[in-house]
């Protein structure tokens, strides 16, 4: 099971910039292999903008084993408990 999405902010965190010379959002992976982790990417990724971003990447945390762990099983459950409530409309 692929998925992803993330979250930005940078309150309080040295700034870094990408290929572009723009300042690199800070963003939150929650994808399977890195569920929590946060990492900077060029603020142009996932748009539609042009030009198109570069390839800027850089984590900001290192890996946490207990999130590996534990964020699957819950993802699953969220998703059951949901496919659950559509099946009750």
């Amino acid at each position: 099971m692929k998925s992803s999405s993330s979250a930005s902010f940078t309150s309080g965190v040295e700034a870094h910039f990408c290929n572009c010379d723009l300042q690199a959002s800070l963003k939150t992976s929650w994808t399977e292999r890195n569920p929590g982790r946060r990492f900077f990417g060029c603020p142009r990724y996932g748009t539609k903008s042009m030009p198109p971003p570069c390839d800027y990447f850089a984590w900001y945390d290192p890996p946490c084993k207990w999130a590996v762990e534990f964020f699957p099983s819950l993802m699953r459950k969220i998703k059951l408990l949901e496919a659950e409530a559509l099946k009750r409309r």
